[in-house]
């Protein structure tokens, strides 16, 4: 097939959202013509990986906008309306390449939310394939007070900014796609009445890892991967990811004062605004000497502490899916998380860790769960962007031939779900 695919950030040897967008664009490149629209700042990352295989049957096409639109966009400020204004270009773009190559599907992979417009997905008669996505996970209102004022006062204008835009970007994104594929149930709930045809999988594609030398590793294939922790005096659990409300580093720090988490310590590898509020949380709770704070460290050294951590914390609140989450699985990590959005979709078809109902109990929960975990379990593949071709041949083939919801559970070979926990 010729596939015209939009990712937005995608760079290779990258996590999260950039990683994404290139391993499910390399992955489609393995069997079809793809032609990749994205950034022209991830120019470079690109070449080197095309350099590296050049066998893949990918032409990147950069776009971006003019000089002046960009000096606004500093990190996170601007991100969404310079996103907003990069998928008209896409839009643009995408129609003039159809008029010339005639491609026989498109694809819009991130940003991977289901708020803002897919523009690939408004090319005429170009059947377009939407996601992986996700955004629409509620904020769960009965752990408000762990949120802060300002926090609290985030999630109402995200909840009222994400509902809008849903209405005016997503339905219409969603109604012009061929296939939804939700990163969560929630997702797939929020479409039903639109989607032609939802098939649930979590955007998460993790490239070969680890390398025990280099993690160096005190347990290994001849113990199935378990660890002895009847011996250790202290467990070490990890949080990772940005400290900001939602995440839920309050909740994690709050558990270690919980009877049963007593034996833990809690090692946080992120910055934020939230590290003044965990750190007089813990002050104020007696476990301050039981929690470091780390600070935003380089993706591999996070990778080995996960390689010998006991349990990785995650009581995001909304998260549609997580890539820390998957890279800790990986590593044989248990994983302790709210039931809420993606991540106890990579739990639980993992069969590696946890899952807290979201309740104003969440707390002792928590606790609870991590004075229950028996030890390291044994590390899986479940996440690997090795996956993706197969999955993606389906996927296009759905895409291309029309078939709806009712077709999906008899299309020979389907190894797609449309359940959360398959």
């Amino acid at each position: 097939m010729k596939v015209l695919i939009s990712a937005y950030a995608c760079e290779p040897d990258a996590g999260s959202e950039p990683g994404t967008g290139w391993a499910w664009a390399r992955a489609a490149a393995f069997d079809n013509d793809v032609w990749l629209l994205t950034r022209a700042n991830n120019a470079g990352p690109i070449e080197v990986a095309l350099g590296r295989e050049p066998g893949l049957r990918l032409r990147p096409v950069y776009i971006d906008l003019p000089q002046w639109a960009r000096r606004w966009k500093k990190g996170q400020r601007g991100v969404h309306l310079y996103y907003l204004l990069w998928q008209v270009l896409a839009w643009r773009v995408a129609r003039d390449l159809h008029s010339r190559e005639r491609f026989d599907l498109a694809h819009h992979l991130t940003f991977a939310t289901d708020w803002m417009p897919a523009g690939v997905a408004f090319v005429p008669q170009l059947p377009c394939v939407w996601g992986p996505v996700g955004g629409s996970t509620p904020t769960p209102w009965s752990l408000w007070r762990w949120l802060g004022l300002r926090g609290l006062l985030g999630e109402i204008g995200r909840t009222a900014g994400t509902g809008i835009g849903r209405r005016i970007a997503g339905v219409p994104s969603c109604r012009r796609s061929r296939v939804l594929v939700a990163q969560n149930l929630d997702v797939a709930q929020r479409f039903r009445k639109v989607a032609r045809l939802t098939i649930v999988e979590p955007n998460v594609a993790i490239a070969p890892e680890p390398d025990r030398a280099r993690l160096n590793l005190a347990w290994g294939p001849s113990s199935g991967g378990q660890r002895d922790n009847a011996t250790t005096q202290s467990r070490r659990a990890l949080f990772v990811g940005r400290c900001i409300p939602w995440k839920g580093l309050r909740l994690a720090v709050a558990a270690l004062a919980e009877p049963e988490a007593l034996g833990w310590t809690l090692e946080v590898f992120g910055n934020g605004p939230e590290v003044g509020a965990a750190m007089r949380l813990a002050e104020r709770l007696g476990v301050r000497d039981r929690v470091m704070f780390l600070g935003a460290r380089p993706r591999a050294e996070v990778l080995d502490a996960m390689g010998t951590a006991d349990a990785l914390v995650h009581p995001s609140m909304h998260d549609a899916a997580s890539w820390c989450v998957a890279e800790a699985l990986q590593l044989g990590c248990p994983v302790v998380c709210l039931d809420r959005g993606g991540p106890p979709i990579l739990v639980r078809r993992s069969g590696v860790g946890t899952t807290v109902a979201v309740s104003k109990d969440a707390v002792r929960h928590l606790g609870l769960a991590l004075g229950g975990l028996a030890g390291r379990m044994p590390e899986t593949t479940r996440w690997a962007d090795s996956r993706l071709p197969a999955h993606l041949r389906q996927l296009y083939v759905l895409a291309s031939s029309g078939r709806t919801q009712q077709d999906l559970d008899a299309f020979s070979g389907a190894t797609w779900s449309t359940s959360g926990d398959n």
